[in-house]
């Protein structure tokens, strides 16, 4: 998992909440924490060859607000060499 803030208390919050959540289905997972703005730190992770395929969460914005904002998930999808998997 990654987790991408400039906040440490916060990455440490997470981290230990996602930890805790996987314990008992005993998967083997780590929790990377970057710092940076999403899509560029996600691009270039994906870039860095660590993973083969990017499962992404997407949250339904309407157009104008993503219009406005944009997405990490859009820009990730048209910016990744790797296949990306969406779930909602």
């Amino acid at each position: 998992m990654i987790l991408i803030t400039d906040q440490a208390s916060l990455a440490a919050d997470l981290t230990r909440e996602v930890e805790s959540y996987l314990e008992p289905f005993e998967i083997d997972s780590d929790v990377i924490v970057l710092r940076g703005r999403e899509e560029k730190e996600i691009i270039k992770f994906i870039q860095e060859g660590a993973v083969e395929l990017m499962l992404m969460g997407s949250h339904g914005h309407s157009r104008f607000k993503e219009l406005l904002l944009g997405s990490t998930t859009s820009h990730v999808i048209r910016n990744s060499s790797i296949p990306v998997l969406l779930t909602r």
